[in-house]
Formats: C-alpha cells, structure tokens, sequence
C-alpha cells in the first residue's frame, strides 16, 4: 500500500494477501504507512532477497520466450503511473496480443499485472509467473483482484479464467467463478478493516494464532508473551480459547489456577488436562526468570492403562547397540506432497558418537529411489540384528513410509514386515501417554529442552524446513546439499533431529529408572515377534503379471499394472488404522467417529444361548458412526485379538452391549470382559474374488484378449461416431447408441433430478426386449434396488414383466411384491445356476465371480462415480457391453489406501479425467461429460430455476437447467412476513453465530427449528400447479455429522426425515434445509473439507425442489485456506452465504 499526494491510501493485490494471511500484520502493514519510523519491521533475510531476485528474473526469462515468438508483445513502462495506464487502455484497444506489466485500477486498488493475453475469444485474461512448482491459494487471490481490474479496464464483464505460469514454466488456468466469491469477501472485509483504521495501538486487531505474520512475526510473539495469552498453553485448540475466554479465563495465569472449574462445552478431563498443563508452563516459566536455561516441569503419569496395559515408559523396548533413530523431512506444498529426505543416526562405538546417512529427492522419481534405498537398508539392518527399533518423533514418518510403499508400488512387503514386528516406535506417544511437560508444545524442539540447550540453529522446526525448501526451489539452485547452503542446513536439521530422538529415549530410559517404572516387553529381543511370511501364491502370482504389464508401454499396460494390486493396498490403511488407534490418546479417539472412547461397564455379563453379553455406558456426546447389528465387530484397544459383537447401541443414552462367545471370552479375553477401555471397529471384509477377476483381467491382456468394452474404458472411447442427434431427446438417444453397441462403453452423466434412473431403466427395457441379458451392479444394494424398481415400472408401461434375479441384501419388499416374476437369491454361488434370462442384479461380489464371465450381453453400473475403478473393470469381462451411470459431481467413491496412476479413481472419475488439464498427483475431472465422449442429462425435473442456477453455476459450469414446469414451485409467504423466510423459492442462508460447536449445535437446532415452525402450514405449489399446505413430510433435514442429526431429531415431530447427505441422495422434497452445525474456527479432525465439501453440498442444496435454507455460522466465510481446494470449498460457501443471496430475492447477511 502507499498514499497519493492527496493522502488517499491505494492497496496493491498484495495487501490482500497479507490481510489474507494475517490481518494484524495487514493492520501494522497501514500503521506503519501512516507512522514512519514509531515501529520496525523484521528485516529481510538473505533467502527472501534471493528469492525475490530469482522471481524477477523467472518473470524476465519468460518475457523473453514470448518476445522471441512470433506474438506481438508490449512493455508497458512503470515509471509514471498515469501514462502506464493510459498505455495499457490503448494497447487494449489495439487487441495486442500479449502486454507485459500492464497497468490496472479499480477503486482504491492499483496494480501492474505480469501480463494480459488474448485468449482464443479474443478476450484478455490474466496471467502471473510464480516461481512455484504448484499454485498457491494466494495467488488466486492476486489474480481475482488483477481480473477485477481487468474488467473495469476493458469495460468488459469478468474474465471467465486466469493463468499462472510456474517455476518449470508449466501453465495452469483456473475458473475466476471458483474464487471470485471468496476474493470478494475478503475484500470487502478487508476494506471495512482499513475504513476503520484509528491508528490507535490499542485498536490493532489480534494477532491470530499460528499465521503468518510476515515481517511483523516478532511484533505478534511479543504480544501473545506480554499477555499471556492462552495460545500459548500447548495442545489447546481455538474453540478451547474462546470457550475459556467466554467463562472469564483469559490467560496462562488464570488457566492455572482453575482447578475444579466448569466451562461450558468443555468436558471436565479435557478441563483438567489443560488446567494442569497451564500449571506446569507457569512453573516452567517462573524458573527461567532466574535460570533462562532451565528445563521444563514435568510430571509423571499413570504408566498402566484401563485394564492394566503397559503405557508410555513402560511400553518402552529393550536398548539395542544397532538401534536406528529415524526423521524425515517432506514439502507438503507441491500435489501430493514430496518426501524429499530421509535420515537415520546410528550409534558408533563411543558414546554420543553417531553416524548420520541420508537419502535425497526432489521429484517424483528420486523419491521412489530414495524411499528404496531406506527401506532396503533398515530392512537388511533389522534381518542382521532383530532385537533392533527405528525410533522416530510423532506419527509423520511411519505415515508417510505407510504411503509411498503403496503410492509408489514398491517395498510393501519389507514395510509390513517392520509394522507388523513392531519395529517402528514412536517416541511421541511414549511422551504423551507417559509424560505432561511444561512446555507450549511437545514438538521434540520443546520437549528436548529436558536433556538438552535450546535450538539456536536458523532451521529449527519442521515449519522452518518446509520454507527453508521452497526457498531452495525458488531459488532455482541445485540440489546438491554439498553445494548449497540452503539444503545444507535442512540437512543439518535433519541429522540434528534424529540425534535428538536419540538423545530423548536416553532420557526417557534415565527417568524410567529413578521413577521405578519397570518396561513390559511383549517381543523378543533376539528374533522378530513373528516369523517372516512367504507371500500367497495368488499375490506372487499378481506381481509377476503387474511386472510384465510395466513392460508394455502402451496405456492400457500401464494401467492395468496399477490396478492389479488395488485391493492389497486398499486393505493396508485398513489395518495400519486399527494399530494407530489401538495406540491413540483418549482424545484421538473421541475424536474419531468409528471409535468409542471410554466404554465402563455396567452390571455383570448376562448368558445368551452360548454367548455372553456385557452392557456399557459411554459419555454419549461424541459422534459415532458405528452400528449394532450382528454382523458389526469391534474390539477393545488394548486388545486386538478379541472380536466382539456391538449387538446393541443406543448413541443418545450412551449405552452398549457387547456379545462375545463363551470359548472366546475365555480364549481372548482370560474368562472376563474388560472392566472398561476404548472401541474400535474391525473394518476387514475379503476382496478375494474380486482381486482374482481383476488379475485374470489383466493377464487376458497380456494374451491381447482383454475385453473390447475394458479397452473401451481405458482408452476413453464413445461407442458411436454421433452419440446424440440434434432431433432427439438424451433418453432416444441413449436407447439408440446402447441398441447398436457392440463392445463398447456408454457414460450417462445424470446430475440431480435429471432422470437418470428413469433414463437407465427405458434403455434397460428397450434391451430386455430386444432379448439382451442384463446385469445392474452398484456398491450397495439400495442402488441395484431402487434401479430395479425403475425397470420393473417401465417393464409394465411396455405391457411386459420384469423377469430374472435379484442376488443378495433383502429378501422381501415393494421390488418383488411387484415384479412377481424377478426371483431372491440369498448366496452369490447360487446366483448362476438361478439365472437363465432377462435381468440381475448384485454387487461386485456376484459379477466377479467365474461363472459369469462372458454371460451377459450389458452390465449396468449405476452410481458409478462411487464404483472403484479396479471393481469395475473386475466385473467388466461378465459382459460384452458396459454402461457408466452417474455424476462424479456427486458423492465420491471412499478411497483409502495411495495408488499409483489413476488406480485409485473412481469408474466415472477415471472415464471423465481431463488429461489435458490434469497433472501430476493431481487429477482433474469434466464437471460435464464431454458431447463427444457420453451423454448429459441436462434438465433436470425437480429443482426451481433458481435453486437450479446456483447448482449449475458452481457445478457443471451453466450447462445444467431447469424445466419449464418447475418454474411454478412456490411456497406463498404471507403478507407482511418478516421471519426467517421471505422467499417464495430459492436458496436461503440463514446465519447463527455460535462458538465451541464442532459436531453439534443447539443454536442451529433451535434455528432449524424456528424455521419449521415459520413454513409449516404455508401453501406450497407444485410443478403440477397443485396447491396443498407444506407438512411435515414435505422437508428434507440435513446434517454432516451424527450428533446434529439426533439433536434435530429430539427437537423436530416425531417422523421428521432427518439424516446424513449419505441417506437422501437420490431423495427429494419441497424444502431441504441443511445445518453445517460445526462453529467458526472449530471444524473438528475432519476439517472444513469435510462440512463444505463440494459434492456433500451439491447433493443437499439439490435435494430441494423449492426451497433450500442454509443454516450455518456465517463467519466460517472468513476462515483461511490452506490449499486452492479449500480456498474454492470456501468460495463455494461465501456464494451461497453472499452473492446469491441477493439474486434469490433474501436479505445478504
């Protein structure tokens, strides 16, 4: 920012990213503007300088490249301001192709943009150079303020795109409509901030908790000292603050001494933890008034867990002179992630002499090579000394060691190998479950102040490195550590941290001693817990045919090599979870939906036929996502061996049972049930038929016999030349292309309310009378269900029954009281011999099987966006013909586990993968299936117009409208109305603010509630023209999380249709009214990512045929993202909370 003459204050793009990172650094920013010379900022480092130097000259190189082609190119000169954007206008009007440094303003905001080009319409668009490999959330921001400036210029409406030209001179177009609502409202935020600039010291805002404060960090460390604020507690979370500030607790100080008080939303353990934690770093503190060297307080906790489980020092192993001491260093900030070092110390012969070896990568393939190197290293180390541990500082390196073992297809067994023997110890659960220290963090930079000095090094912390490395790859350097002084002292770090690891288990062993805490060791010292495992013959038999299909270097190779070992790896995650939350804190697992945290029993076990059954009780206030039924699983954590059925669950009351068989309970569990501990699910279910179809797939390949309609979808063919015709409906001419398949794959995209069920089932139809033999396959049986019902009515308005079976799920209901002649079939294998015509339906788990291979002439699969890939293409070769049904706009499919390739993509997702605008690690999908490649519903028969804008405009880029007839849907409001609802259709954002909610809210229950109340009884009309009251099976409720759906369903009548996104897709009613639940700032494990999710949103706010309410905490708008997908989820926030609004005809918040 800078001042004119006339003291009006212009702002730079840049000054809303500052603001966007840090508004008291944005405040400071303007203080120091209106008050030269009263404050200091921090001073540039070396490495920034170098930094801006090298981006200069990256934006000079690439004005060269296009100086030296055949496009005009002007320079617009900076010196005078007022002639640079006289220029500017000029060249714009000359249509010049390419203008560098063109000058831009609007408003209060000026700038000189990198460059404008012509795009293929002949509009400009804007363009930015950044030295980053991969785009940064900021940068939209700069380039919605440029394209702002760019319209006012031009007098032309926004531009559509903007481009980034990366450090490898890569280009990258983003849509403006996926950040213009979020740049908005951080602008308008931002200019009410400086309207009301006082330059009073005392109305600076905050600084917030760890941001970025830029140039004025030391400003923002000196204030939260001097008030000792409550960020500093370690471990405490923004909800906790503001819920301890709402109860009068504004300080470490004040913390400290609340022993015993209760704060409102804050449960009594986690109360006390922090409470005695503030105690500690008071203490800590108080001693390095004297002795600033001093370290920390600490004291010892319980080292026995609920049922006498050996925690923290006493789940320490045995010390072994060939120990290894682990740390990792990654850049999270390219797609993906890159892992780029890897260290280990090991001890030499003298004492606190150590060698240090490391391995290094900077791109996709060096990481592969280096993670080999690792393994096979630690791996030999282990086999030649099995008593040994890789001890590492918190849960990052065996995550990521998890990851790329799978990603990168390679070392899984070794790595399962070193889990399953327990070789990997984590020094930071150790710490946490056996120690509470006073210091504001337990990073092992503030827990090694117990046995050693305080860090002095310029690379000090896993945050430091991460910057330290985009400042290398900014720099444009090598990459050699030897060579350069920026890796160097990220190495340095590296081998500095595993030291440190080395040093705290030394530590930690040395109080284990003084306190008498005796180790309790369940492995052997001399050999691994268990004996290696030769691999199945079946999966030595899948990676000798994924290794011949690498050999092949056409795509369909290539893929097929990544998906052959799909369900291993899917399966991985699934286990390595189960160790994780066996070893997780109380407050992990409260966290965690698919977990019970802190089940005591009740009573004594009661006799059931040759089982037992235990009843529990539980503080029912966490989200559970489990579910009682005979088949649901569990165990305890501190005991894995014991499977135990959850047969009853009552999450409202907090109570359980738990049946487990009498041989069992005294195999496994010594004859007792435990007294009390944690649940965990058992998630395993077999893929095995699965797995062996995909594999005889692939190998059908290697004697060039796939199936046409598998080479069809690997290679993205359209079954037909004119998929559509401009004479017939999308319904004619799906009919028409699958009537004259032969070998091919169709997609139909079906967005909400389209028809594609209805769709589906006429071409279904159209091919049972023409005598074809049909499969209809989903994830669930619900899908194959509601499909089923859809041909059985378009069977009978073509005067014919619906013949064949139905395989799996329910036995009885509506499908087979009305389609007398479609047949149950409980078993899978019975599935075959039952069928001799017409249609059947199941799950992966029926077409995989052999004896359908080649049986039938189409295999449907509905829901497709939600279908894995490797399962479609598994249960591909039952049929001569595959049909794609879907949205991948919709509810995605749940992956796991990390793939190679596209191996981890859904079927649809696979099919509509932009290849063009796709990179590395980071696909990007067709909102609207290509006209050339599938087929588009476009209409859709349930939303009104303006609800349907707002889906189209955010999700598949306009082309989706409404029909006509849904035009007359209306909801009267009476007259004078001045409640929450004034609008007789659209969407309506209707802001509560509340704080310490992340699962549920009582505030927007009572709102939704309200809102009920308000439009019960109102007169609604239909498409039809119809008019009838609204009651209450009129409504769709919304929520993301559990406990939100049962507290609107105590709050709402009796029968009111409340559940999850997951229960009403494909569901519909006149008003749908969705309640995010979650506080600002408070968003819960699962983040912002999972409330705002893109396709979770869409398939709520397009449940409502008339009237879609929002009800949600508006200030969740001025979160901060943390990556450009978070950045577009919030945009899509702000749209529905801001913009829309007004075009809705409601009042904008």
């Amino acid at each position: 920012m800078k001042k004119k003459s006339s003291g009006e204050v212009v702002y730079s793009p840049s000054d809303l990213v500052r603001y966007l990172a840090s508004p008291f650094a944005s405040w400071m920013d303007r203080y120091y503007l209106e008050n030269p010379g009263t404050i200091t900022p921090d001073e540039d480092t070396e490495d920034e300088k170098l930094i801006a130097q090298t981006g200069d000259q990256h934006e000079q190189a690439v004005l060269r490249d296009f100086k030296s082609s055949a496009v005009t190119v002007i320079e617009i000169p900076k010196k005078d301001s007022v002639v640079a954007w006289t220029q500017t206008l000029s060249a714009i009007s000359a249509k010049t192709p390419i203008l560098y440094q063109a000058a831009l303003e609007s408003g209060p905001f000026a700038g000189f943009a990198d460059f404008l080009m012509l795009d293929d319409s002949g509009r400009y668009q804007v363009w930015d150079t950044k030295l980053a490999r991969s785009p940064k959330p900021y940068y939209a921001v700069q380039l919605c303020c440029y394209s702002e400036m760019l319209a006012h210029a031009t007098g032309a409406p926004m531009p559509e795109k903007f481009g980034i030209i990366l450090g490898t001179k890569e280009r990258v177009e983003f849509r403006v409509e996926d950040f213009i609502h979020y740049y908005r409202h951080l602008k308008a935020s931002f200019l009410a901030m400086q309207d009301g600039f006082t330059g009073k010291m005392a109305d600076c805002p905050e600084p917030l908790p760890r941001a970025d404060h830029g140039r004025w960090t030391s400003h923002a460390d000196t204030f939260f000292n001097e008030q000792d604020h409550l960020v500093l507690v370690a471990g405490i979370t923004v909800g906790q603050i503001k819920k301890l500030k709402q109860a009068g607790i504004n300080t470490v100080g004040d913390l400290a001494a609340a022993s015993g008080k209760t704060v409102p939303k804050l449960d009594k353990d986690s109360m006390e933890k922090l409470v005695v934690q503030a105690g500690l770093q008071r203490q800590t503190r108080i001693d390095r008034v004297a002795k600033p060297e001093a370290p920390p307080r600490f004291e010892i906790l319980p080292q026995a867990g609920a049922n006498g489980e050996p925690v923290g020092l006493a789940a320490l192993p045995p010390d072994h002179p060939a120990d290894v001491f682990f740390d990792m260093e990654g850049y999270p900030l390219v797609p993906g992630g890159l892992e780029y070092l890897f260290g280990v110390c090991t001890r030499k012969g003298q004492p606190g002499s150590w060698d240090f070896t490391d391995w290094w990568a900077h791109d996709r393939n060096e990481e592969k090579c280096a993670f080999e190197g690792f393994v096979d290293w630690v791996f030999k180390r282990w086999k030649t000394n099995p008593g040994m541990h890789i001890y590492h500082y918190a849960a990052y390196e065996v995550g990521a060691v998890r990851r790329l073992s799978t990603y990168h297809d390679t070392r899984q067994d070794e790595v399962d190998e070193l889990l399953r023997n327990e070789v990997f110890v984590d020094l930071y659960q150790v710490v946490r479950h056996g120690l509470r220290i006073g210091e504001d963090s337990y990073s092992i930079k503030s827990v090694e102040r117990l046995y050693r000095p305080k860090r002095t090094t310029e690379v000090a912390t896993a945050a430091d490195s991460i910057v330290q490395y985009a400042r290398w790859i900014e720099s444009g350097q090598q990459g050699d550590w030897n060579k350069n002084s920026i890796l160097k002292g990220i190495r340095d770090y590296n081998e500095d941290d595993c030291k440190s690891t080395a040093e705290l288990l030394q530590w930690l062993r040395k109080v284990a001693g003084e306190y008498k805490i005796a180790a309790v060791h369940s492995a052997s010292v001399s050999a691994p817990a268990t004996p290696p495992q030769q691999l199945p013959p079946e999966i030595v038999a899948r990676l000798d045919t994924a290794a011949k299909l690498r050999k092949g270097e056409d795509a369909v190779s290539v893929a097929l090599a990544n998906l052959i070992d799909f369900h291993r790896r899917e399966e991985k995650p699934m286990w390595w979870r189960m160790f994780d939350r066996a070893a997780a804190t109380s407050e992990v697992l409260r966290d965690d939906p698919a977990c019970i945290d802190g089940v005591q029993a009740v009573g004594s076990p009661m006799p059931d036929k040759q089982s037992l059954m235990q009843a529990y009780r539980f503080d029912p206030s966490q989200e559970c996502k489990l579910a009682a039924s005979d088949k649901s699983r569990v165990m305890f954590t501190h005991n894995l061996e014991a499977k135990l059925t959850l047969s009853a669950l009552d999450i409202s009351a907090g109570t359980l049972e738990l049946k487990i068989g009498k041989k069992g309970l005294n195999e496994k569990l010594a004859g007792a049930f435990p007294s009390g501990g944690s649940l965990l699910p058992d998630e395993y279910v077999s893929a095995k038929t699965i797995q062996d179809a995909l594999a005889d797939v692939a190998s059908l390949h290697l004697s060039n016999q796939l199936h046409p309609s598998v080479v069809a979808l690997f290679n993205r063919q359209p079954p037909a030349m004119l998929l559509k015709k401009s004479d017939e409906s999308t319904t004619e001419a799906a009919i028409r292309v699958a009537g004259s398949m032969s070998g091919g794959c169709l997609v139909i995209q079906g967005p909400p309310g389209t028809g594609k069920t209805f769709t589906a089932s006429q071409v279904i139809v159209s091919l049972l009378i023409a005598g074809k033999k049909i499969g209809i396959a989903s994830n669930s049986h619900k899908a194959v269900v509601n499909l089923l019902m859809a041909c059985g009515d378009a069977a009978r308005e073509a005067g014919r029954s619906l013949q064949g079976i139905k395989v799996g799920g329910e036995a009885e209901g509506p499908l087979f009281s009305s389609n007398l002649s479609l047949k149950y079939v409980k078993d899978t294998g019975e599935a075959r011999g039952a069928y001799s015509e017409g249609v059947v339906g199941g799950t992966a788990w029926l077409f995989t099987r052999p004896e359908w291979e080649g049986v039938l002439d189409f295999l449907f699969i509905d829901e497709a966006g939600q279908v894995a890939l490797a399962n479609a293409v598994a249960m591909a070769r039952c049929a001569e013909n595959l049909v794609l049904l879907g949205d991948q706009m919709q509810l995605e499919q749940p992956v796991q586990g990390s793939h190679p390739g596209d191996a981890g993509l859904s079927a649809l997702q696979y099919a509509l993968k932009d290849t063009n605008a796709s990179r590395l690690d980071l696909p990007l999908f067709h909102p609207v299936v290509p006209a050339d490649y599938g087929l588009f519903l476009g209409e859709s028969r349930r939303m009104h117009p303006s609800v349907c804008r707002f889906i189209s405009e955010s999700i598949y880029e306009k082309r989706l409208v409404s029909h006509p007839d849904c035009a007359r849907q209306k909801i009267a409001v009476p007259s004078g109305a001045n409640g929450f609802i004034t609008s007789e259709s659209g969407i309506v954002f209707s802001g509560v603010e509340h704080d310490g909610n992340i699962q549920q809210s009582e505030e927007e229950v009572e709102r939704v509630k309200a809102i009920y109340d308000e439009l019960c009884g109102r007169l609604y009309t239909a498409k039809n023209g119809s008019t009838r009251a609204l009651a209450l099976e009129d409504f769709l409720f919304i929520a993301p999380y559990n406990a939100q759906v049962r507290a609107l369903q105590a709050a709402l009548p009796q029968g009111a249709r409340v559940g999850s996104v997951d229960k009403f897709q494909g569901q519909e009613a006149p008003v749908c009214i969705l309640s995010l639940c979650s506080s600002y700032g408070e968003y819960g494990s699962r983040g912002l990512a999972f409330i705002l999710d893109r396709n979770r949103i869409n398939v709520a706010i397009s449940r409502a045929q008339c009237l879609a309410v929002v009800v949600a905490d508006p200030r969740i708008a001025r979160a901060t993202p943390s990556s450009l997908d978070e950045m577009m989820l919030l945009n899509l926030f702000c749209k529905l909370s801001n913009s829309f609004l007004r075009r809705a005809g409601t009042k904008a918040l």
